[in-house]
């Protein structure tokens, strides 16, 4: 078998079984969630972070960077189909972390905006989004672009896989 290639059976079966544990370990211990709660000093935003999904989260995200925001926009900015963002948009306000309404110049379009609770959420979220990327700094420090570059490559690839 040709070691360069995907052929190598040993190694297909390692590198899916580390992809599996990271995958694995993203969703049963949520160490993202417990930082929100750990960091966010509210105690009704703590209660509402426990209930959200990581979909949630990066819909708040999405909204926050832009407020107001027409739902229509979220499916091509978030790659999630529209009845998932109506989902999510739902529940979200359901929860009182945003509103919507409908646009005064086209009442088929439905307008967002975060609440205050939705606002805290989404700052708290920022900070771990840094937290998150100087731990990735430092962990990725001792690579070299090129081979940070081909692991992100390789991923890609099994993405579409």
């Amino acid at each position: 078998m040709n070691k360069k290639g995907v052929e190598n059976l040993p190694d297909v079966k390692h590198l899916k079984q580390a992809l599996d544990n990271l995958i694995n370990q993203d969703s049963q211990q949520d160490h993202e969630k417990a930082w929100l709660i750990e960091h966010m000093d509210n105690e009704n935003a703590r209660n509402v972070i426990n209930k959200l999904s990581t979909r949630d989260l990066h819909v708040i995200a999405e909204i926050y960077q832009s407020q107001p925001m027409q739902v229509k926009r979220l499916p091509d900015k978030l790659k999630l189909s529209q009845p998932t963002i109506s989902r999510a948009i739902n529940k979200l306000a359901g929860m009182n972390v945003l509103s919507r309404y409908k646009a005064t110049h086209n009442g088929k379009e439905i307008i967002v905006n975060l609440t205050s609770l939705g606002n805290k959420i989404a700052e708290i979220h920022a900070q771990l989004e840094l937290h998150i990327n100087h731990r990735l700094t430092q962990a990725l420090a001792k690579y070299s672009s090129e081979e940070i570059n081909q692991v992100t490559e390789v991923l890609q690839k099994l993405s579409k896989v």
